[in-house]
This record gives C-alpha cells, sequence and structure tokens, in this order.
C-alpha cells in the first residue's frame, strides 16, 4: 500500500509538473492576454487526457499545475484558486459526460471520436470560458470591454489545445507497444521541416495549396498508424504556431494578428479532424475485413472453412448442369497426424497441418476448392472434370505431395492421407448426405490401407434426393 500511495503521489506531482510546463511554452511562443489564449492552450490537452485515462483521482495534479501557471503568470491568489477550481471541476465534468456518453477512450470508432470533439466543443469549453472568465471578471483582474473577446478566446485555444494533444495521447498510450520511438521522431522532425520548406523556403503564399500537400501525406500515414500520423499532425500544428510567433510563413499576412491566428486555428482543426476520421474509418474497415475473414476463413491454414461448403457446392452443382461435366467432393483425412502432435506438441502439428494445406493448394487448378473441416481433415472441391483419368491424376497427385517429408521446428514429420470421393449429382443436392457418404468413403480408403483414395459409387438413379 505504502508504494501505491508512493507511485500516486508521483504521478500527480509529474502532471502538475508538466502542465506547469507546457503552460509555459504556450505562454510564451504564442499569443497571451493573462492567462487568456487565442492559441492553443496545451495543458488543457494535457488534463484531458489525464482525467479520462487515470480518473477523478488524478485533478488535484490539474488542480496544482494550473495554480502555479496562474500564479507565475501574474494573477493574485484568489483568481489564482478560482481558475484552478474551474479547470478542476471541467476535468471532473469530463470524466462524468465521457463516462455517460461511454465514449471508449482508445478512440476505436468515429462515434468515439465524434463524442469526444462534440464533449470538447459544446460541453467542457463553454463551461470553462464562462466559469474562468467570470473568475477573472468578478476579481478585477479583466476589464468588461474584453469579456466577450476573452470567451471566445478561451473556448478557441483550450479547444485547440484539447484537440491537439488528447486523442494524440490516448492513441499513443493504446498503441505504444506498437510504437517506435525513432520512427516516431523521424515523423515530427520531417512533418516540421516539411512545414517550414513550404512555408518560409519556398514561400508558399496558397493555404489551399499547403492543405494539398500537408493533407495527403498526412491521410496515407493514418491509414498505416494513427499515432504516428497525428503525431505528424501536431508537429505540423506547433511548427506553425511557432513561425507566426516569429513572423514568418502563410499565417502573417494579415496585418490583425487575431485574424492569423484564427486562421491557422481554423487550418489545424481541418488537417486534425480530417487526419482522425479518415484513418480511424479505415481502421474500421480493416477491422470489420478481418472478422469477416475470420468468420469464414480457418484462422490457420487460410483456407475458406465449413462455412462455405454449401454456397461452394452449389456452385458445383450449377456447372454439373450447365456444362455436363463431373465435379467431386473429396473428403480429406490425414494419416498418422495424431502420433506427431503426442511426440512433437501441437505447434508442430499446426506446421504440417499448415504445409499440408499449402501443398494441396498449389497442386489444385483454378476452378478447385479447398476448406479445411477442422483438426486434420480437409474437403476439396473438384470442378470441370471432363473425365474420371484426370480426377484421378489430379487425387493421385495430391496423395504423392501430402505423403512428401515436412520439416518442422527440426523434426521431420511424414504424413500420408486417405481420400474419400463422391461425384457430385446433377440434382437432389443434399449436403449433409454428401458428407456422410464422403466420409465413409474415407474410411474404406483408411481401411484399404491408407495413402490412397475411393471413389464411392454413385447412387441408383432416383435416390439421390431421398434422406
Amino acid at each position: 500500500m505504502p508504494d501505491l500511495r508512493q507511485y500516486a503521489t508521483v504521478r500527480l506531482i509529474g502532471l502538475a509538473l508538466f502542465y506547469f510546463l507546457t503552460g509555459k511554452l504556450s505562454f510564451a511562443i504564442f499569443y497571451q492576454a493573462k492567462i487568456v489564449t487565442l492559441t492553443a492552450f496545451l495543458p488543457e490537452g494535457l488534463a484531458l487526457a489525464a482525467v479520462l485515462i487515470y480518473g477523478p483521482r488524478i485533478i488535484p495534479g490539474i488542480f496544482l499545475g494550473q495554480l502555479l501557471l496562474a500564479l507565475d503568470a501574474g494573477l493574485h491568489l484568489l483568481p489564482s484558486l478560482g481558475v484552478s477550481l474551474v479547470n478542476s471541476a471541467e476535468a471532473a465534468l469530463a470524466f462524468l459526460v465521457a463516462r455517460k456518453l461511454r465514449i471508449d477512450i482508445r478512440l476505436r470508432s468515429v462515434r468515439d471520436i465524434l463524442l469526444l470533439v462534440g464533449m470538447i466543443l459544446f460541453v467542457l469549453q463553454p463551461f470553462s470560458s464562462l466559469l474562468g472568465n467570470g473568475v477573472l471578471y468578478l476579481t478585477q483582474e479583466t476589464d468588461n470591454a474584453f469579456f466577450r473577446s476573452n470567451l471566445f478566446y478561451w473556448w478557441f485555444g483550450n479547444t485547440m489545445g484539447q484537440l491537439l494533444l488528447t486523442p494524440l495521447l490516448l492513441f499513443l498510450r493504446t498503441d505504444y507497444r506498437r510504437i517506435r520511438i525513432p520512427l516516431l521522431l523521424l515523423i515530427v522532425i520531417a512533418a516540421a521541416l516539411l512545414n517550414y520548406l513550404l512555408q518560409v523556403t519556398l514561400g508558399m503564399h496558397s493555404l489551399a495549396l499547403l492543405m494539398l500537400v500537408t493533407l495527403p501525406l498526412l491521410i496515407q500515414l493514418s491509414t498505416v498508424n494513427l499515432s504516428y500520423a497525428l503525431s505528424g499532425g501536431v508537429a505540423l500544428a506547433l511548427s506553425s504556431l511557432v513561425m507566426v510567433h516569429y513572423h514568418l510563413g502563410i499565417f502573417v499576412h494579415e496585418k490583425d494578428l487575431s485574424c492569423n491566428l484564427i486562421n491557422l486555428n481554423f487550418f489545424i482543426l481541418s488537417v486534425l479532424l480530417l487526419v482522425l476520421i479518415i484513418g480511424t474509418l479505415f481502421r474500421e474497415k480493416e477491422e470489420a475485413l478481418a472478422e469477416l475473414k475470420m468468420a469464414h476463413c480457418d484462422p490457420l491454414t487460410g483456407l475458406l472453412n465449413r462455412n462455405h461448403l454449401e454456397t461452394q457446392l452449389q456452385h458445383s452443382l450449377e456447372l454439373v448442369t450447365r456444362e455436363q461435366t463431373i465435379s467431386a467432393l473429396c473428403y480429406i483425412d490425414l494419416d498418422h497426424f495424431k502420433a506427431i502432435n503426442d511426440s512433437y506438441g501441437h505447434a508442430v502439428g499446426d506446421l504440417v497441418l499448415q504445409e499440408t494445406a499449402y501443398r494441396i493448394r498449389h497442386h489444385l487448378r483454378p476452378d478447385d476448392v479447398l476448406l479445411r473441416l477442422g483438426g486434420d481433415e480437409f474437403l476439396l472441391i473438384l470442378n470441370h472434370i471432363r473425365r474420371m483419368e484426370e480426377m484421378e491424376e489430379i487425387l493421385q497427385g495430391i496423395l504423392q505431395t501430402i505423403a512428401r517429408p515436412i520439416y518442422a521446428e527440426g523434426h521431420v514429420c511424414s504424413v500420408t492421407a486417405s481420400i474419400g470421393v463422391v461425384l457430385i449429382p446433377r440434382k437432389g443436392l443434399r449436403l449433409d448426405r454428401l458428407l456422410r457418404q464422403a466420409d465413409m468413403t474415407m474410411y474404406q480408403a483408411k481401411e484399404k490401407g491408407k495413402n490412397c483414395y475411393l471413389i464411392a459409387e454413385p447412387l441408383p438413379v432416383g435416390q439421390e434426393d431421398r434422406p
């Protein structure tokens, strides 16, 4: 218990320190009036991510960090305490609203992103801006003439800080095992240098052209890894803010500094939201395709599973009827496979199954279909057979390719196969009957001596459709 309390204390102090330092950075290079800034107020993003990850117990760290920052910015003790309480209440509100809306802090869906953005824009920052500026007004830290503009500045600056840092920090926490720090730093440096090259070295004066160059790169990166893409987007945004501070780049052509900063903020907002939404949509699509593949494919061998059997047999029936060719259902069972699992373990057995599936698949023709039922059992559908001799040549080739030794983790494994073959009738297709007949024929092949195939006798005419 003392270790846990010590860890919690270190975490609170660490958050307060980072809050203070990011606040100092924001005030040092961005436009500021008292503690109100039109540009990105970075501590807000840090605080929101922290409370979503760690919950309300982290709020004292937010309070302490904001108190130190306010006092350092020149506010008196009373307004400093008031603003710190407002920011702490905002963090508590964020936790409650996120829990009420069931926002997944891993941001796995577009729904989660839109809810997070909506919560920032329409709940947290209106709350924080109104109460925070109310504290400054009541303690006479701000003039009544600037009250409405400060409301907008507070709302916009805090919103940008949260949209810049919060999604990035949440993604970094979720994907930290997959992130390579050297690559992350390289992306950040490359994004900042590209931005400087475009805006300063090449003297680009068109905002549309800047987006045309940078946005596709970030979107493409977001389809690979959203954490990397967001890191590049944040580097692009912060480097733009620094250039504005030194009167460089696209966003310093207007005489009105506020107008420049508003344009810059909208540029940052557009880039980040597009990267977030498009990257998340792409990830959702990839996850849906993976789930669909898992539902219809065997995860070990990548072959189709039993769910596809009826569809494939119906297709074969259509071919048999339309083209007057032969199609056959072949039930394949490996001989001596259990001995491999017992002797060398299931890991070696899995490698044998994968290699066997690979060999059979690459021995087949384009129209043939191989499925895995489970264990060491496979189903093969041979289509477009013109004559029986052709089918027998294919089956003999499959037996030969399976029987070759398999080398797995230092072991030499040998298996053979017993194959039961049933010709698919031109009418009265019954999946259960075909499978049962193919299975029985396969066992007859095993009894015959294994490592062979056996073709079942056709059913008498008129009995194909009987149960």
